[in-house]
């Protein structure tokens, strides 16, 4: 297992992934990378290895470090539409995840969920709550409608409606969020489109305005 690097020999634009088997030939599956190999072929992409993995999780851990060294998301010279880890390869994900029990599944969500929060990624990181904080988190007259299923995304009451310029067609969501589905973008990649002067970015070739 490791992380790759390829490159298009013509306009050296690259995309950064993770293979899970031992493939000389594979360049990657991220959708702008397919259209590029079919518009370029094969032939004038090269891959290099930036790393090699023991397991799953060390793959999905450096997977997110490299895209995230090279800003490949935001950059210009990159393919890639995500933040990588088991986001990056769907179709290897599946074939992952289908592999294993539900208790293994579970393992390993709490594993990513760790990732995702550990060190300095967590918003408490170095911090403590306050005495009269604990009393507040651990009584029950919280509020914790926040996290309850019905209130997320569109049924969010806080959810702004928006509008999706692609391709000159048109369409118009509920919430930003539901927008990742349909054009494979970072949610934090949406809400910096929508906070720009023009609401544009050059690299998605896509639109994203606030409805009022």
């Amino acid at each position: 297992m490791f992380i790759y690097l390829t490159t298009n020999k013509i306009n050296n634009k690259k995309y950064i992934g993770y293979c899970t088997r031992n493939d000389d030939s594979y360049l990657g599956s991220g959708s702008l990378l397919k259209e590029a190999i079919n518009k370029y072929g094969k032939e004038n992409f090269e891959r290099i290895i930036l790393e090699n993995c023991n397991s799953i999780e060390e793959l999905s851990s450096a997977e997110q470090k490299w895209i995230k060294y090279y800003n490949a998301v935001e950059s210009k010279d990159f393919y890639n539409l995500s933040e990588g880890g088991y986001g990056g390869n769907p179709e290897t994900v599946k074939r992952y995840w289908e592999s294993m029990s539900k208790s293994e599944r579970r393992i390993r969500n709490g594993y990513i969920k760790s990732l995702n929060r550990s060190g300095d990624n967590n918003g408490m990181y170095g911090k403590t709550h306050s005495d009269e904080t604990k009393k507040l988190i651990g009584s029950k007259s919280i509020n914790r409608n926040w996290h309850h299923p019905d209130v997320k995304g569109s049924k969010n009451p806080k959810a702004k409606k928006v509008k999706v310029t692609y391709n000159n067609d048109v369409k118009f969501y509920d919430c930003m969020k539901d927008i990742c589905n349909d054009y494979d973008i970072p949610y934090g990649t949406i809400k910096g489109i929508v906070k720009n002067k023009t609401n544009y970015s050059e690299k998605y070739k896509i639109k994203v305005e606030y409805v009022i």
